[in-house]
């Protein structure tokens, strides 16, 4: 038997064929399809997930300032926006002394024009001290203005003059602190009445305001009464009355 050393390597194993011999037929590839049955649902396989690209260093840079830059401007708007709160809430003596001057005008004002409703919204709903009476409702001062504007026939002088507002220490008042001021001023009245008479009296008066929600409104109204109308009704003597008496 003739030995062919092209079949063996060099440690003596028979190589193996790398063909097929000739005239050996070749046996067909089959590839087997998958048949979609009616209904079925196809799974789609996972998408393959790889590692995340990396970002360069510049960008990273870039995207930490623009961050920083984002809370900085964060940061003064939430400054300022608390500056502006505090002071809206906490306006300065000179603001606060204006306001209580704007709230005795129009209490004046409401007077004059016989608004009972106006001059009664100028007061707090509870009025701690009102013509010698405590914790008077705002109902019931404005049913007493009602009664009281009835009898009137006209305003000839509601006049006020030498108004000092002095600020008084802030209270706490449902658990929230609210400021205070007391306006002190010259009164002149001279109201005729629809029964002949004239009510006509000169006094120096203060009102206690409290500041609200509402804007600044009267927690308390004392008289000190230096002409007592009861000698004055008739003819009005204002003049001889502060004369006498102021």
């Amino acid at each position: 038997m003739a030995i062919h050393p092209d079949k063996f390597d060099q440690r003596g194993t028979a190589r193996k064929p790398t063909h097929q011999a000739q005239g050996t037929p070749t046996a067909p590839v089959i590839q087997q399809h998958a048949v979609r049955q009616p209904g079925a649902t196809i799974v789609q396989p996972p998408p393959q997930t790889g590692p995340l690209p990396k970002v360069p260093a510049a960008r990273r840079r870039l995207i930490a300032v623009m961050v920083l830059i984002l809370v900085g401007i964060g940061i003064g708007i939430a400054i300022w926006a608390w500056n502006s709160d505090g002071k809206e809430q906490n306006p300065g003596p000179d603001v606060q002394v204006v306001a209580v001057q704007d709230a005795v005008a129009s209490w004046v004002q409401a007077f004059r024009s016989r608004d009972t409703s106006g001059l009664a919204a100028s007061y707090a709903p509870v009025v701690e001290s009102y013509s010698g009476r405590t914790n008077v409702r705002r109902e019931k001062i404005q049913r007493e203005l009602d009664f009281a504007f009835a009898g009137i026939k006209e305003i000839n002088v509601y006049k006020v003059n030498d108004l000092n507002v002095e600020m008084l220490p802030p209270v706490n008042y449902a658990g929230i602190t609210w400021s205070r001021a007391q306006a002190t001023f010259h009164k002149q009245q001279d109201t005729p009445l629809n029964n002949g008479r004239t009510y006509c009296v000169q006094e120096i008066e203060r009102l206690t305001f409290r500041n609200s929600l509402d804007g600044w409104k009267i927690i308390g109204e004392e008289h000190d009464i230096k002409c007592n109308p009861r000698q004055y009704f008739g003819q009005c003597r204002l003049a001889a009355c502060w004369q006498e008496n102021w």
